[in-house]
Order: C-alpha cells, then sequence, then structure tokens
C-alpha cells in the first residue's frame, strides 16, 4: 500500500459489523471486522475508540486475529 482509505474500509468493516449483529452471527470473521476496524481507528489516532473494538474483537477471534488484537491492546496499555 501506498495509500491507505480508512473512511471507505471504516464503511466495509462497519457493514460487516452491522450484518453479522442483525444476523446474528457471532464467530471470528465478525471478530476480524471488529479488529479492522479497531486497526483504522488506530491509524487515525482515534486510540479511546480502537481500544473499544479491539475489545470486542477479543471475543471470538482467530489466531491470526488474536495475536493483532493482544499487540494493538499491549500499545494501547502497556505493561
Amino acid at each position: 500500500y501506498t495509500e491507505c482509505n480508512y473512511a471507505k474500509a471504516k464503511n466495509f468493516f462497519a457493514q460487516a459489523i452491522r450484518a453479522a449483529y442483525s444476523n446474528r452471527v457471532k464467530d471470528s470473521v465478525v471478530s476480524d471486522a471488529y479488529a479492522g476496524m479497531g486497526r483504522c481507528l488506530m491509524e487515525e489516532g482515534n486510540v479511546a475508540d480502537a481500544a473499544k473494538f479491539f475489545k470486542a474483537a477479543e471475543a471470538g477471534h482467530s489466531p491470526e486475529t488474536r495475536l493483532l488484537v493482544e499487540e494493538e491492546l499491549e500499545t494501547l496499555h502497556p505493561k
């Protein structure tokens, strides 16, 4: 990537999250959407909201998403 379009990415993640909520889907794909939204928000500097999405992603994550979420949360709340 040389250019990131966070607004477009956030729109796609928001659509995925709304669709999952409407259809009562709870699996790793939904968790990935929450993590993706959190990542976009982090890149934009919106740390408070990013943390909320990373926390939501913890619920049903894939191993790859778990690693991303753990790393991002560690960045937000270092020990």
